[in-house]
Parts: structure tokens; sequence; C-alpha cells
């Protein structure tokens, strides 16, 4: 099995437990599904770094991509679960820590190379997330049901 394939296994995993509100359980599929993608990532990352550097051939990004985006999106998801179980910092955190290593491999890419266009989107797609959980937060902090309900979605990514 394959590092998407092995993702994709634990991904539907932790959405079955997300969708029985099995918080405990489906955080550890999630998280086991980002250190799975993370063991992939270090090679691939070291080689697009080497490859800037030396402006050698450009870099195929192709698999890294679909890597960078699986832990984003299990990324989203783990902060979710802090979120149903009002873990504010750490879903906050989560979501803090990936955008800005997300923001530092942007830094290193070309902005002319097609990776830079994946990196900008899950950027985007983590700031949104921390920026929807932020409010969320807020809400609940001032008992405000009207504005909590319309926040909190009810879907996994």
């Amino acid at each position: 099995m394959n590092p998407i394939q092995h993702w994709q296994h634990l991904q539907q995993q932790g959405n079955q437990a997300f969708q029985q509100q099995q918080w405990q359980l489906a955080s550890e599929y999630y998280l086991h599904s980002i250190l799975l993608i993370r063991h992939h990532l270090p090679i691939k990352l070291h080689t697009l770094a080497l490859a800037n550097a030396q402006d050698a051939a450009p870099y195929q990004f192709g698999a890294t991509a679909d890597l960078l985006i699986c832990l984003s999106i299990a990324i989203q998801n783990l902060a979710e679960v802090y979120a149903r179980q009002q873990r504010w910092r750490r879903c906050h955190s989560l979501l803090n820590r990936a955008l800005n290593r997300l923001q530092q491999l942007q830094q290193q890419v070309a902005p002319t190379d097609n990776a830079s266009v994946i990196l900008l989107q899950e950027c985007c797609s983590l700031r949104r997330e921390l920026c929807r959980h932020t409010l969320s937060c807020n809400a609940c902090m001032t008992k405000t049901p009207s504005i909590h309900t319309g926040l909190v979605s009810s879907s996994i990514h």
C-alpha cells in the first residue's frame, strides 16, 4: 500500500469515528495519518530545497503536491475534532504551526513553480480554518448561540 492509499484508509477510519462522535478515536486516526505523511515528506522536501539551491532541472512536484494536500486535509480534520471538543488552544496551535511550516516552504519555492500554487492554496485553506475556529471559539466564549451555530461545520474534509 502506497502512502496515499494508507492515508486514505486512515482518513476513512477517522471520518467514521468522527461521524459517531468518537472524538478520541477520530483524533488518533487523523494524527496517525499526519505522522504517516510527514514521514514521507522530508526526502521530497530536501530534494526540493536542493533543486532550488542549485538551479538544477525543474523539480517534478506532482507526488509532493499530493502529499502536501493530504497533510493539510488531515490537519484540518484533526483541528475540527479539537474544535468539537472545545479544545481551542490545541486547535489553534495545530493550525498555526502547520500554516507557518507551509509558509516557510513556500518561501523556498520559486514563484513561477507550480508548487507555489499548491502551497498557496493549502496555506489559504489552513488560514480559513484558523479564522473559522477563532470565530467559533469567540462565539462559545460569549455564549451567543445564533453566531456559533452557523460557524461550526457538520462535515469534515
